[in-house]
């Protein structure tokens, strides 16, 4: 599995991705079913699996409190190689990158950098500057220009509960 700390540092042109997107900040049920599917669909359409996360984590950069991980980020990445993805991108995440507004991401990020043709998502991903985009900003932008197709993970639910990463935070922190 190849590891990349920086955007610059992937080929360029891009090469067809299957992209998932996400804090990622344990690789939970609800994560690996989405990991899973990326590494499923990528291998059937002869895509480059790639998860795409950040570090640090944006909730500490945007200020809204500290952030428990729930694993560090080097099991994060043990375990990602064991589910088959073939590359990570860690994304330096900054409050600069947190202005991008959705399109900008989608473009800059998602098409010109990673060669994305699809991208997984659960059914709550929200990005861009004050969260704006959301899983119907990627459908309409893959609606309106054919560029990828966007896959929603449905979320896994065990003994009543979706299965969350603040949902195991609660757990752990009781």
């Amino acid at each position: 599995m190849r590891i990349y700390r920086r955007l610059e540092a992937l080929s360029s042109p891009p090469c067809p991705r299957a992209v998932a997107l996400g804090n990622f900040d344990g690789l939970h049920l609800g994560h690996r079913r989405i990991l899973g599917c990326l590494v499923e669909h990528a291998k059937r359409r002869g895509l480059v699996s790639l998860l795409l996360t950040f570090s640090p984590h944006p909730e500490k950069i945007l200020g809204r409190g500290r952030v428990l991980m729930i694993q560090p980020l080097s099991r994060r990445l043990e375990e990602a190689q064991a589910l088959g993805l073939e590359e990570v991108l860690v994304m330096p995440f900054s409050a600069d990158f947190s202005a991008l507004p959705p399109s900008r991401f989608i473009e800059n990020v998602l098409v010109k950098a990673l060669g994305a043709r699809a991208v997984f998502v659960g059914s709550n991903f929200h990005f861009g500057r004050h969260r704006a985009g959301n899983v119907q900003t990627l459908e309409e932008y893959s609606r309106r220009t054919g560029r990828f197709e966007v896959c929603i993970v449905p979320p896994v639910v065990k003994s009543g509960r979706v299965v969350s990463s603040s949902l195991i935070r609660r757990f752990l922190l009781d």
